[in-house]
């Protein structure tokens, strides 16, 4: 099999966040020093050495880099300051862009400037759908989004946004499924899915993985954020509101609830968890105090 090599590749990810990965000698102190490290599978040192070589067709072949959580052990473990941790999420951010077809990804991690338009552009289409769709006169003294923009248009915004995000995701997921396991992605036979689902869903729920890393509160902070954001996800689309005898009703006047009834403690949580995560992350990168929040990307 012919491998192609690019040996100016490595420059190009520069522009992904890619840093100091030339200082590798290879001494294996990040792949020691990684829990999740296996023979089969010793990240990062192997993906770094791929990348030193140009070999850009390997690492797009690679589920290493999806595997790796950023706790920040391998880099604070490299004796030469290479950062392997950040080359990590510098290989997610390529091949993000390499499996996104429409090659919107690839800006928005290349460019400030075009990260910068499109959140003003998506803002505008936002408020110019408000100032357009409000038939009514709005509540300023309560957050009210009903009084702003009528409630069925809303629904409908919220689907259409679902389905054109749906159909994105899905095609980038099927090219990075079909990138990884080539011949084998529609030859593993479903039962072995089925019989991994519920180590999926308790993976989903604990992260336990990342729990085996070194820094046990980086992998809490981690928990709460994703639960949290998982947590107001299944409030506002689920639980707050639902089938009625008017039909489904999404985002429409959120029912008073007793201060111990379980969807208020569930928003309690949520609340805090989001707060915590966010707080503790963004102190973190103003004191660059640990590996994973020394350095920073626009994108982050």
């Amino acid at each position: 099999m012919s491998i192609r090599v690019d040996p100016g590749w490595r420059e190009d990810l520069e522009a992904f966040g890619l840093r100091e990965a030339d200082k590798c000698f290879h001494c294996s102190n990040c792949t020691v020093a990684c829990p999740l490290s296996t023979p089969e599978n010793p990240f990062p040192r192997k993906l770094i050495r791929y990348l030193q070589l140009g070999l850009k067709d390997r690492i797009l072949q690679m589920p290493e880099p999806w595997l790796c959580y950023y706790c920040g052990d391998c880099s604070a473990q490299c004796p030469r300051g290479a950062e392997p941790g950040e080359t990590m999420m510098a290989a997610r951010r390529y091949l993000t862009s390499r499996y996104d077809w429409t090659g919107f990804s690839k800006k928005f991690y290349t460019s400030a400037k075009f990260e910068i338009t499109a959140l003003v552009m998506v803002a505008l289409f936002v408020g110019l759908g408000l100032l357009l769709g409000n038939t009514s006169h709005p509540n300023w003294q309560h957050a009210d989004l009903n009084s702003v923009w009528p409630s069925h248009q809303v629904e409908l915004a919220d689907l259409a946004l679902a389905a054109v995000l749906a159909f994105l995701l899905m095609g980038n997921i099927c090219r990075c499924t079909k990138a990884i396991m080539g011949e084998l992605t529609f030859k593993v036979p479903l039962g072995i899915y089925v019989g991994q689902f519920k180590e999926f869903v308790v993976h989903a729920l604990t992260q336990k993985r990342f729990g085996q890393c070194g820094d046990r509160k980086q992998w809490l902070t981690h928990l709460l954020t994703m639960t949290g954001y998982a947590t107001i996800f299944l409030l506002v689309v689920v639980l707050l509101n639902g089938l009625t005898a008017e039909g489904w009703k999404f985002q429409r006047g959120w029912p008073e609830y007793p201060l111990y009834h379980p969807i208020r403690l569930l928003g309690y949580y949520a609340t805090f968890a989001i707060m915590y995560g966010t707080t503790y992350a963004l102190i973190g990168r103003l004191r660059r105090s640990k590996p994973v929040y020394r350095h920073s990307h626009p994108t982050d």
